[in-house]
């Protein structure tokens, strides 16, 4: 074999033992170091690179569901509350009999109306009880152009106010259901609170929203009360029976288009 064929070799010619036997164990100590150095980096490199955290990647770059969630609930309950508020301050308004007397004696004078002065007590105590709900009939006995009679207000007229009424109805209705659903939104926004202030930010969100709005409706109405009045009428309502004429009809006598901007002004006042 081939170490027969060596050993027939002249001595010069033969490698020594030893060396021969190093040479191996040398080449192979290297290439085991080298491999472990590859393999060294490599662990460095991955040790470097942290893990990412669990989700992160789905969202980087984009809140979380969460937190999404909260700030809705907290747009949700600012536009909630502001709407239960206003159908509380219609409703309350509209059904004292004080402030029904004082807008009717500042915006429809007895020489305007036709009606005697003292007989704007009763008129604005019934006007206010109807809508509140107190009393069922629309109906006034008072003088009128100076002539006593039983029924003030016509047909047409009751026929409207009891449109108006059902308004009211719904304002009450709405107060309560908001109530009842900005204590539910509390509890959900409580029960999923963080430290982040998302809910609060959603409130303020929905704050400033209803603010733009109310500035928008205050503009439109300084520069053309009239087709706001117009258009409120048209959503409000599906008949023309507020269409009434101030020469046969003593109701809008006494509620002219002033008296509405007045009451809207209070409302938006408080």
């Amino acid at each position: 074999g081939v170490a027969g064929a060596i050993g027939k070799l002249p001595d010069g010619l033969r490698p020594p033992p030893r060396a021969r036997r190093r040479e191996i164990p040398i080449a192979g100590r290297l290439a085991a170091s080298r491999h472990k150095a590859s393999e060294g980096a490599a662990g460095g490199e991955r040790k470097a690179s942290p893990r990412p955290a669990p989700g992160g990647t789905k969202f980087r770059g984009m809140e979380s569901p969460m937190k999404i969630l909260r700030k809705a609930l907290g747009v949700l309950l600012a536009l909630t509350a502001a709407l239960t508020l206003l159908a509380l301050l219609i409703d309350a308004m509209a059904g004292s009999p004080s402030l029904m007397q004082s807008l009717l004696e500042q915006h429809a004078s007895a020489s305007a109306t036709g009606l005697a002065e003292e007989d704007y007590p009763k008129a604005a105590a019934m006007i206010a009880d109807y809508l509140a709900g107190r009393t069922d009939t629309f109906q006034l006995a008072a003088t009128v152009d100076g002539a006593y009679t039983e029924t003030a207000f016509n047909g047409k007229e009751q026929q409207h106010m009891a449109d108006v009424r059902e308004l009211f109805v719904l304002a009450r209705g709405i107060a309560l259901g908001g109530a009842l659903a900005c204590a539910v939104l509390l509890l959900v926004c409580w029960l999923l609170r963080r430290s982040d202030g998302a809910a609060m930010a959603g409130f303020r969100w929905g704050i400033g929203a209803l603010l733009l709005a109310l500035a928008a409706l205050l503009v439109w109405g300084m520069v053309d009360f009239d087709s706001l009045f117009i258009l409120f009428h048209h959503l409000a309502f599906t008949n023309d029976l507020w269409l009434l004429n101030p020469a046969t009809d003593l109701l809008i006598r006494l509620m002219p288009v002033s008296f509405f901007v007045h009451y809207a002004a209070l409302i938006g006042a408080i």
